[in-house]
């Protein structure tokens, strides 16, 4: 079969000029502000998203943007750390075909999205007047852009609503979705003589108010679509994709949901070539040609679902390579090995079935199941597994050594009837071609959840007792688990325990194994610490007195609950003394001016406590008056005088008081007659 040679030599050059050569170590810019460039909320010393593509495409510093090896021509890699966006664009600047709201990548550069979002902002009305209608990102010919693990929304533009590229453009985990071609083509990507490989992404809920409402690939240029969803996109002609003058390869991929009034799914003319290997094309919509609209184009399927009709304007050579199911018989199927007329068994809705994109389930009926070509299978480009990441062929009892037709490969490895490679769960960052190929059918290992970190008061000598739980472990097969726990402590079982943990912080390892033999591991940190003050004593013990000095005794100690290793300091008039020693000072009987002992204690993380004694005053003496009959009698005398002045005093006031009231009378009497004497005299 001629085909597959060819398209293994076509497959082998579109894996190598998006790959690229072998690079050196990147230049890395790390955005820290989510804040749009040139914006009031960007800082001098920040490094903004669209800094750190201007350092790229300048190999210089910019701002905040640095690194030690700018000026050594890149490659160029811009982090954007997990959870800092999203990064909402309001400006933009002219770019080839209308405007872009970053600057245009020239050179060789790669975004790690982190799962963080770019967006146009969602206020912006699309069409809007000219200077809010913009693109995400574009790519310049000659130039590379990998974007990983990212969303770009909201883009609108007059053709490539969220990337348009004539260069080479990766794209891996990535969700381009409600953008728009307002006056052109590529809704969501539009891939302009470049070269584009897109993998385990989803282009859904894109429009173009011409061509391609999702990706539109034109101009000799070259796309991969690999294990990536397209659905649920809009557009006068190729709802999903539009492949005109170009070559676009799908693998392992689903085109579901798009609509359009020719080519729901897929539009392919204009001496373009299309190869659908190992796919699935189901519930497009269109006037003419609901899964696929062909005119002037040729066109390769193999190991490919279609449930949907095709439009042939002509029909292409090579159109069949064998092991192809259609729900109709409209797309051209002759080869032996193909299915048509008969229900696909497949869902009729595309839902997460494993995998890091959408899929339609494929049921236990499905005529696909066992169907496939295994050559085709295993191809450059298919690799082996389905869309989700999982083993082709499944291994499951049926079919030995065939793989199924579709984006999905059943597997049903408990004889239930139900596909067990929904399980599968791949990181959408990461490529599954090699290191990421899962057989749903295998016992797989079991996933060990140690718990999380852990902080711990010591309460002991011993530490502070843990507790261990790790029942968030869990086997894919629903398994019974054993568990085993290792650390300072030595060794425990038991999916939770309690141990003690000493001081610091330690690594404490956990192991569970299934019926099987598989082993999963985790591990969490666990942190002891001595937050308590310790306990410090002080005391002075007079133990002697010899004439006007003392002998006192120093009484001083210190204690703490979890470090046996505490420094004890004591200072006793100035000068240091320990627990025991006998000093000698001067006596004394007022307490103000007692001499103090000052003890302090420090542990071995810090803490620290302080404990202070005052030494014990002397009794005060009493000093007794003599007492001879000449002291008595003056003592007698005094006593005698005083009783005799206060009794003077007590006689003067009386005759004063009666003097002062005599005058008092007289005077009122002489005030009558003076009145009355007037009165009769005139």
């Amino acid at each position: 079969m001629l085909w597959k040679g060819l398209s293994h030599l076509r497959l082998l050059a579109i894996t190598l000029l998006a790959a690229g050569p072998a690079q050196a170590a990147p230049t890395v810019f790390t955005v820290d502000t989510a804040a749009e460039r040139n914006s009031a909320a960007d800082l001098a010393t920040n490094c903004t998203l669209g800094d750190a593509l201007t350092a790229a495409n300048a190999d210089a510093a910019v701002d905040g943007c640095s690194h030690p090896d700018v000026g050594t021509g890149g490659p160029f890699e811009i982090v954007l750390p997990a959870g800092s966006g999203p990064f909402v664009l309001e400006r933009s600047e002219t770019a080839s075909k209308g405007r872009v709201g970053l600057p245009i990548v020239r050179s060789n550069v790669t975004i790690r999205g982190n799962g963080n979002a770019i967006e146009r902002n969602i206020a912006f009305a699309c069409p809007d007047p000219v200077a809010d209608e913009f693109r995400l990102l574009e790519v310049a010919r000659n130039a590379r852009l990998t974007v990983e693990d990212l969303g770009l929304h909201n883009g609108c533009a007059l053709s490539g609503g969220a990337v348009h590229s004539a260069g080479q453009l990766v794209l891996r985990g990535v969700l381009i979705s409600n953008n728009a071609a307002t006056s052109g083509d590529g809704g969501g990507v539009s891939n302009d003589g470049g070269n584009a490989e897109i993998v385990d992404s989803t282009i859904a809920d894109n429009r173009a108010s011409d061509e391609a409402g999702g990706i539109y690939n034109v101009g000799d240029g070259i796309l991969v679509l690999k294990r990536s969803t397209v659905a649920r996109n809009s557009s006068r002609t190729g709802g999903g994709l539009q492949n005109s003058f170009a070559t676009a390869t799908l693998l392992n991929s689903t085109v579901s949901g798009n609509s359009a009034t020719e080519g729901g799914g897929i539009a392919n003319g204009g001496g373009a070539a299309l190869t659908v290997l190992g796919s699935t094309i189901a519930t497009n919509q269109a006037s003419q040609g609901q899964g696929l609209y062909n005119y002037n184009g040729s066109i390769t399927f193999a190991n490919t679902i279609l449930a949907d009709r095709c439009f042939l304007l002509a029909k292409p050579p090579n159109l069949d390579a064998g092991h192809n199911l259609e729900r109709r018989n409209t797309c051209g199927l002759t080869a032996a090995t193909s299915i048509v007329n008969v229900s696909t068994g497949i869902s009729g809705l595309l839902a997460d079935n494993g995998g890091p994109t959408d899929t339609h389930e494929v049921v236990a009926s499905s005529p696909a199941i066992d169907a496939g070509d295994p050559a085709t299978c295993a191809m450059l480009g298919v690799d082996g597994i389905d869309q989700r990441g999982v083993a082709r062929p499944d291994g499951d009892a049926a079919g030995a050594g065939s793989c199924d037709i579709g984006a999905v490969e059943f597997a049903d490895c408990d004889g239930n009837g139900l596909d067990d490679g929904g399980e599968i769960r791949l990181d959408p960052s990461l490529d599954a071609d090699a290191n990421h190929v899962l057989d749903a059918c295998e016992d797989k290992p079991p996933v060990a959840m140690a718990g999380g970190d852990q902080v711990l008061a010591c309460s002991s000598a011993a530490g502070a007792e843990a507790t261990l739980d790790g029942s968030g472990s869990s086997d894919p097969e629903g398994g019974a688990l054993t568990y085993a726990w290792s650390g300072p402590f030595g060794s425990a079982a038991g999916e939770t325990t309690a141990v003690m943990m000493p001081l610091g912080t330690a690594t404490v390892g956990l192991q569970v194994a299934d019926a099987a033999g598989n082993v999963g591991s985790d591990e969490l940190q666990v942190t002891v610490e001595d937050t308590a003050a310790p306990t410090a004593s002080a005391g002075l013990e007079r133990i002697a007195m010899n004439g006007d000095l003392d002998d006192v005794k120093v009484q001083a100690s210190c204690s703490d609950v979890c470090d046996g290793s505490v420094v004890t300091e004591a200072l006793f008039n100035g000068a240091s003394v320990a627990d025991g020693d006998v000093v000698q000072i001067q006596g004394f009987e007022d307490a103000s001016t007692a001499p103090v002992l000052t003890v302090r204690c420090v542990d071995a993380s810090g803490n620290t406590a302080e404990a202070t004694a005052a030494a014990p005053a002397r009794d005060p003496v009493v000093v007794e008056p003599p007492r001879d009959s000449r002291w008595e009698r003056w003592q007698a005398y005094k006593a005698r005088w005083e009783a005799y002045r206060a009794s003077w005093e007590a006689y003067k006031k009386a005759k004063w008081e009666a003097c002062r009231q005599r005058i008092h009378h007289y005077r009122k009497k002489a005030h009558r007659m003076i009145r009355h004497a007037r009165s009769r005299w005139g």
